[in-house]
């Protein structure tokens, strides 16, 4: 009788396979990655140009850039706005967006900021929670909202005092609308006013 043929050794492609895409999928996604952080790098600093260019001044002492593997984190260190005798100062600005979703993102301010008024002065902003968010359409204005709870309105010595000494909650937002219109919308909540300002007259005293 004829010696049978052994058994064929089995083929692995079809164990290694997987982990191989899988592999690809790591790298191309790391890549994207990669690609996304430097455009977000390069469109800061085209920004902050811009805005040069138009009198207004964006500096910073330290900047960092992570977030790995699925959001794109901005974070800006003693960041400092001018613009027509007015100056904006935060200690800390930390800003985030999905990988999916580059257009649109959410910023905090930890450490509260400094308002620099051309005519009043100084004056500190703290409180529970400040933050905003910002999404800038292909075509058309940007969606901007900022809120604000548990805020605290500390004047710098010798800087004109504030209209409110505190605020329960403060909303600003900005909504785009029809040939590059937009409309501004405000929330001032648990207001308390400073005696001789205008919101005190206004609420005759009581909270606003």
């Amino acid at each position: 009788m004829p010696q049978p043929a052994g058994p064929r050794k089995p083929r692995r492609i079809g164990l290694w396979a997987p982990f191989a895409v899988a592999g690809l999928l790591v790298l191309a996604w790391s890549l994207a990655w990669w690609l996304a952080a430097r455009e977000v790098e390069k469109r800061l600093d085209a920004g902050v140009r811009t805005l040069a260019a138009s009198g207004v001044s964006v500096e910073w002492s330290g900047r960092r850039l992570y977030g790995y593997p699925f959001r794109l984190n901005l974070d800006l260190t003693d960041l400092r706005v001018r613009a027509g005798g007015w100056a904006v100062s935060l200690p800390v600005l930390e800003t985030q967006a999905f990988l999916h979703a580059p257009r649109s993102w959410l910023a905090a301010a930890p450490r509260g900021l400094t308002v620099d008024r051309p005519d009043g002065g100084g004056l500190e902003v703290r409180g529970k929670r400040l933050l905003a968010s910002l999404a800038v359409p292909r075509s058309g204005p940007p969606r901007l909202s900022s809120e604000g709870l548990g805020l605290e309105f500390t004047p710098a010595p010798g800087a004109r005092p504030f209209a409110l000494a505190s605020a329960g909650r403060l909303e600003l937002h900005v909504r785009p609308g029809p040939d590059d219109q937009a409309a501004v919308f405000l929330r001032l909540e648990d207001g308390a006013p400073v005696t001789g300002r205008l919101f005190a007259e206004l609420g005759g005293g009581g909270p606003v």
